[in-house]
This record gives C-alpha cells, structure tokens and sequence, in this order.
C-alpha cells in the first residue's frame, strides 16, 4: 500500500489519487458508524428518504447498504396508533407468502387489513418496488409506517399513499422522527 501511494505521489496521477481519496473516506465513514451518533442518524435518515439535503443524500450512495438496521414496516388502510404498530412489533408469528417471504397479515375488517413484515434495507421501497404492493390492487389508498434502528437510535416515518394514475401512485411524507 506505501508503494502504490509513492507511486501515485510521484506520477501525479489526479484520477487514482481521487479514487483512493474517495475509498478512504468512504471507508472512514463507515468506520465512524457504531462510534458516533450522527453517523448513525445520517445512516439511518438516508434508508427513510429523509436526508437533510440531495446533496447529503447523493454522496451517501456510494457508502454501501447496512443490513445489520432493524427495519420493519406497517401497511393499512386505515390510520394505525403507535399502540398498535407497538403490539404488532413484538408478534413472533409470521406467515411465509408465496415468494417465500416472512409477512404478518392481520385482517380486522374491511379495508382494515394490516400488513407488516421486516425488510433487509431501505424500508421505504416497499411502497415502490416490493411484492407487496398487490394488496393496493382494489384500494389503493393507504399508510405505510416504517421503523428502523440501530443501536440505541430509532427513526419512524409515516407515509400517506394515493392513486396518481392508473398506473402510480403519490407517496406523501406524514411524519418522521427520532426516539
């Protein structure tokens, strides 16, 4: 490594120099990541789409994703209270659907389905990408709450889904805090 950095020193190679620059930071940053509180909630706002600034969050897409976050999310119809995203957090029953994913699904009446379930990393894209998305096939408007943590930090969003058109939807920003 000393060698490789004389190397670059002494041929003046600006795009190698840069690389490693950026390989090192990056590296520092996640070094920083169980040291330091403000790293974890950079972290942690980065996986709830609720970075500071694009900037802080475009720069933030080179740092890799952390599978080691808690993050599980809450699907409804209707408005859920903390009381009962509380109570459905510490079930230990989980339904394997046909994918061979682990998913809660609690009927409790019409348009009152609740669907929650555990996510590897960026919670949020549940509402965009994941499997899930064919409960909203008759109706589809709805919350989604999510949860991540990460020793000790907790972040909580929640988001208001509506019909776009036929074929989006509108994801709107609720809330999101820190505990």
């Amino acid at each position: 490594m000393l060698y490789f950095l004389k190397q670059i020193w002494k041929s003046r190679d600006i795009p190698s120099a840069a690389l490693l620059l950026i390989i090192l930071a990056t590296g520092t940053w996640m070094a920083a990541l169980p040291l330091s509180t403000s790293v974890q909630q950079t972290f942690l706002r980065r996986f709830h789409l609720a970075s500071s600034n694009y900037p802080a969050w475009a720069v933030q897409q080179i740092v890799p994703s952390m599978y080691n976050f808690e993050n599980k999310y809450w699907f409804s119809h209707r408005p859920l209270s903390q009381d009962v995203i509380n109570e459905l957090s510490n079930e230990d029953t989980r339904i394997v659907n046909a994918t061979g994913g682990m998913t809660v699904r609690r009927d409790t009446g019409i348009d009152s389905e609740i669907v929650s379930n555990m996510i590897n990393h960026f919670p949020t894209r549940v509402a965009t990408f994941a499997d899930e998305r064919i409960h909203l096939k008759d109706n589809p408007k709805g919350l989604y709450y999510f949860r991540t943590r990460y020793r000790g930090q907790e972040i909580k969003s929640t988001f208001k889904l509506q019909p776009g058109t036929t074929t989006e939807f509108k994801l709107r920003r609720l809330e999101t805090s820190f505990e």
